[in-house]
């Protein structure tokens, strides 16, 4: 039977096939040897080219899946090839670095030198971020309290910041707040000044007098407002320091004391006003006392007469002498009784124990109920009209008594008999 010729690359397929089972020929060597880097990379496959035999043509489609079978049989040694090549491969460059120790030096190096830059680079944004925009971050505080910056020094605090407004005028020549905020500085150290003109701004809270320092409601999370805090006065969620109990002056009186929410003698529809503010304990109030019951009488249907009384919360004898002036006057017997207290004064502050019996006496022989006294003051049913009356007080910046107005004008200390009687004749006219 004739053949078909064919030229050397149909040759070397037709010996391919029918040698390469086994992979021993030196066609399949040489085929391994020629595969390039490139071949290995990729899935391409050899083409194929059928060489038909002339001689066996009536037997096609059984020749056609022979060669196929033949053409997977190939692939697959290939791609096996492909693999160990491959690992082949790199199992040489791994052998050639740790047979060059420079290699493995520079490596090392180079590690180093990219750890080393990277942690440079977190400094350097760490120092930035510090200090960017003239602000200091929190973490720079971690290993110091006191930190100095572009000329200033920065401390970390633990309390929040707290805002004062200032209230003061320019016209008030004793107005001096400098002393206060100073002082303030110290004891909150977060504090921000706010310097208000009480003439031109109108304050969220009725102030008595001037310099007034008004806090927003922070000053409640410091540690001076838990020492202090009998000093403040809350008013629609600000907070007023009363500077006068601190014993710093008060620069102007704004308002002057109504004669609401006291004891009043006299005639309720006399349009002359005295106020007096006193204290049952202080021994000059004591010594006034005479002199404004003979003002009483003189003036009985032309002037009413206010007592305010302050009180010292802390002394237990002076609670519980206001509280029996209080229940007297339950029964209409606020005059008398207080007059009682005060001429027996020296007797009651130097009497040692319980004063329940001493006061009662004092009402008994006044004719007061004494049932009904003993029961008030065993309750202490006045003691939160106490504490109100000394807020008032202190509003106005009262620091020490006794404090009298003749219709708004004011009189400090003992008053003389013919010095208020003349106040008061001329304010009668």
């Amino acid at each position: 039977m004739s053949k078909k010729k064919t030229n050397d690359k149909d040759h070397e397929i037709k010996e391919e096939k029918s040698c390469c089972d086994d992979g021993t020929c030196s066609l399949c060597i040489k085929n391994k040897e020629i595969k390039t880097e490139e071949d290995l990379g990729n899935d391409k496959y050899f083409e194929k080219e059928k060489i038909i035999d002339e001689d066996e043509s009536e037997n096609e489609e059984q020749t056609d899946e022979n060669e196929s079978e033949e053409v997977e049989d190939v692939d697959e040694k290939i791609v096996t090839e492909k693999k160990k090549d491959k690992k082949d491969f790199g199992k040489f460059k791994r052998e050639k670095i740790k047979k060059n120790p420079v290699n493995k030096i520079l490596t090392v190096v180079l590690a180093m030198v990219i750890i080393a830059s990277v942690v440079a680079g977190i400094m350097a944004f760490s120092f930035f971020n510090r200090f960017k925009s003239d602000k200091i971050s929190k973490d720079i505080f971690d290993n110091e309290q006191v930190i100095e910056f572009e000329g200033e020094t920065w401390t970390l605090q633990t309390e929040p910041k707290v805002i004062v407004e200032v209230f003061s005028s320019e016209d008030c020549e004793n107005c001096v707040d400098e002393d206060v905020i100073s002082f303030l500085k110290i004891q909150i150290p977060t504090l921000e000044v706010k310097k208000i003109d009480v003439k031109k701004d109108e304050s969220n809270v009725d102030l008595k007098y001037i310099p007034a320092f008004v806090f927003d409601d922070n000053i409640t999370k410091t540690d001076f407002y838990n020492r202090a805090e009998e000093l403040f006065t809350e008013e629609n969620g600000e907070y007023v320091l009363q500077t006068a109990q601190l014993g710093f002056p008060i620069g102007e009186q704004l308002g002057e004391m109504t004669d609401e929410k006291g004891f009043m003698v006299g005639s309720e529809d006399a349009k002359v006003s005295v106020i007096a503010v006193t204290d049952f304990g202080c021994e000059e109030c004591a010594i006034a006392n005479p002199i404004l019951d003979k003002l009483e009488v003189e003036y009985k249907n032309k002037a009413k007469f206010t007592y305010k009384i302050f009180t010292d919360v802390e002394d237990e004898k002076l609670m519980n002498v206001s509280m029996a002036v209080f229940c007297a006057d339950e029964q209409d017997k606020f005059d008398a009784y207080s007059d009682t207290i005060f001429a027996r004064q020296s007797a009651w502050q130097t009497f040692e124990g319980d004063l329940t019996n001493v006061l009662t006496n004092y009402a008994v022989n006044l004719r007061l109920d004494k049932a009904k006294f003993g029961e008030c003051l065993s309750n202490k049913k006045y003691e939160s009209q106490i504490k109100e009356m000394n807020k008032e007080i202190m509003d106005y910046g009262f620091t020490s008594v006794p404090v009298y107005f003749v219709d708004g004008e004011r009189i400090d200390g003992v008053p003389t008999y013919e010095g208020m009687g003349a106040m008061l004749k001329k304010a009668v006219n």
